[in-house]
């Protein structure tokens, strides 16, 4: 099977860090140091002005002085004003074909547009939170926590939104497949990043936090394609610039699940890493009110799901207050809104 496009910079062989013009720069030290904690299996080296502290990777003065083409150059420091287009041409030179910017920058759209396809290079950001993919040991990334492996792939365009939910997955055990914190999608859109995940085998199930799309109709292709072969629950910034009823109608249609708030995100990713398939009536909603159960057991008529009716003993140990109290963390824990997502991905994953 051909390599995906996107290979070289999801899931690098080979990671060569561009350490900018400022060595002692806050951000490329918290990076190095978090780096240098995890067990890694892509080499990584240093190219730039030699830090005063130790680090564990090898360091060259330029990119010429490389006796090998890595696959993924990550860039964290900044850089000169009007300098980005030349750093993507050192880039493409040495045969670095994917860019990972961490940073900001002031140069335009189009400007970076012209020396990404004059060099062949691929990029993604700038303003990116980073890249992992803890099974490969791949951890580009400026969260303090680093993600467990696991079979569920997350996609942000928020770093704080991505850091938040791979800092709670860890605390439940919950790992992740891959993390793409996207920052600002000059070069790579969410679609090409969706087109990649759909043929990934290691990722079974797929969260999104969207800000923006790019093209409507070429994300809705992308999201239907990949809705087909693998749940996946999205959460936007309001509307995105649409009538809340045109996304929710948009979104329905690609099969994938729509939530409010990240509390659902959160929900659907513990509902897609513990999900079985089971068979029909084997689902029970337990609540500690009428009013979330209600609403719960509504969605479920929606979605055509038979519920469980309980009898016997099982009646007789709902009935012991003790024994309810205990089963009602989730309703307790994620409310009827995040309840209702639940089922909705319960549903897809049957």
């Amino acid at each position: 099977m051909s390599q995906h496009v996107l290979q070289p910079l999801l899931a690098p062989r080979s990671i060569v860090i561009l350490i900018g013009d400022d060595p002692q720069d806050p951000l490329i030290l918290a990076f190095l140091a978090s780096l240098s904690d995890v067990e890694k299996s892509a080499p990584v080296t240093l190219v730039g002005e030699r830090l005063n502290t130790w680090t564990p990777f090898p360091i060259v003065a330029t990119l010429d002085a490389l006796t090998t083409s890595p696959d993924l150059a990550v860039l964290v420091g900044s850089v000169a004003k009007g300098s980005m287009a030349h750093v993507i041409a050192q880039c493409g030179q040495a045969g670095i074909g994917s860019l990972l910017m961490m940073s900001w920058t002031d140069e335009s759209p189009e400007v970076l547009h012209a020396a990404l396809r004059e060099y062949n290079v691929r990029l993604l950001g700038p303003n990116s939170f980073g890249v992992c993919r803890p099974k490969q040991g791949i951890f580009a990334w400026l969260g303090a926590t680093q993600p467990l492996p696991g079979r569920l792939a997350l996609l942000s365009q928020s770093g704080t939104v991505a850091s938040a939910l791979v800092d709670w997955a860890t605390w439940q055990g919950i790992g992740f497949s891959q993390v793409v914190s996207m920052g600002t999608p000059v070069d790579v859109k969410p679609s090409q990043i969706l087109d990649y995940l759909s043929t990934d085998f290691d990722s079974q199930a797929i969260l999104m936090y969207l800000q923006g799309i790019g093209k409507p109709t070429r994300f809705l292709s992308s999201l239907r394609a990949t809705g087909r072969s693998k749940p996946v629950a999205v959460v936007t910034e309001h509307s995105m610039g649409a009538d809340e009823r045109v996304l929710d109608a948009a979104l329905s249609r690609t099969g994938a699940v729509r939530g409010r708030r990240l509390n659902d995100l959160i929900a659907a990713a513990s509902v897609m890493t513990n999900a079985r398939r089971v068979k029909e009536g084997s689902l029970l909603i337990i609540g500690n009110g009428a009013g979330p159960s209600e609403l719960a057991a509504q969605r479920a008529m929606e979605l055509d799901i038979e519920l469980l009716i309980p009898d016997g003993a099982l009646q007789k140990n709902l009935k012991t207050p003790w024994r309810v109290g205990e089963a009602l963390g989730l309703s307790q824990r994620f409310g009827p809104v995040a309840l209702m997502t639940c089922l909705s991905i319960w549903q897809r994953t049957r």
